[in-house]
């Protein structure tokens, strides 16, 4: 699985890394909760790229991530792969085929309970043959809500940044996220509240994260989105996400919705 490793933990070459920092003697045990992928080398993750690590035990970790790049989908929901803790450094490993596997080698620079910076080596191993992939520099936060129950329902809303949202005309909509991992979306037409039935659309949610995929009837394009969410709290769900431009420039979408059943 960690082939994910290639496409959220990618990025430039950094600085030679300080292999002698001793961060935690007890790094084995304060490691372990959900972790999210916030930074990579002094700059944030925008949210259709950040992932959630879930770090069970000293020898499992869950993974969950989705994102498409160049039309290639990573749709991953709590995939299991291994784990080795040596002091300040832990190995995420998957064997991927039986000559290949991807590893992450993280050496932790700093920590604090709800944080964690991690000098990476991502590396693909074939045949017992190395190739490094990227050496990033990552920042983790740590993450303590689950809404996964909480979104259950119908819920109304619309985009409220003065950046919309790419997929947003402005105007309320319904989504109704069920507990099997599909959802219903909801349109206005007439006065009167019509279902859109697309090929699919598939939903899941790791701590604050939501994770959305769907594909219309009729259309060959694949779409993926990802939202964070910052509260429900009396019937209303609030939303943010930070996007990217074409031109590389950046910008934070808000989005709020108020349940209805």
């Amino acid at each position: 699985m960690l082939a994910l490793a290639a496409t959220v933990f990618i990025a430039c070459d950094k600085e030679e890394k300080n292999d002698d920092v001793v961060v935690n003697d007890n790094l084995s045990e304060v490691i372990l909760g959900k972790w999210v992928h916030v930074e990579e080398n002094g700059t944030p993750v925008v949210t259709n790229f950040k992932s959630v690590m879930d770090i069970v035990s000293t020898s499992k970790v869950y993974m969950s991530a989705a994102a498409r790049i160049d039309n290639v989908e990573k749709w991953v929901n709590r995939a299991e792969i291994g784990l080795v803790v040596d002091g300040n450094r832990f190995v995420l490993f998957n064997k991927t085929d039986t000559k290949t596997t991807i590893e992450t080698e993280m050496n932790v620079t700093s920590f604090s309970a709800d944080e964690m910076i991690a000098n990476s080596q991502n590396r693909r191993i074939v045949n017992g043959d190395t190739t490094i992939i990227s050496t990033p520099v990552e920042h983790f936060k740590k993450i303590n809500v689950d809404y996964s129950d909480a979104i259950i329902g119908t819920w109304e809303g619309r985009c409220t940044s003065s950046d919309g949202s790419v997929f947003d005309d402005g105007e309320n909509h319904r989504w109704e996220y069920r507990s099997d991992g599909n959802y219903s979306y909801y349109y206005k037409e007439n006065g009167e509240w019509k279902l859109s039935e697309p090929e699919y659309s598939n939903y899941f949610v790791q701590g604050p994260l939501l994770f959305t995929r769907w594909q219309n009837v009729g259309s060959d394009e694949k779409n993926n989105e990802n939202w964070e969410i910052e509260s429900i709290k009396d019937n209303v769900m609030k939303w943010s996400a930070l996007r990217k431009k074409e031109n590389g420039s950046t910008y934070t979408v808000t989005f709020e919705m108020r349940k209805v059943q």
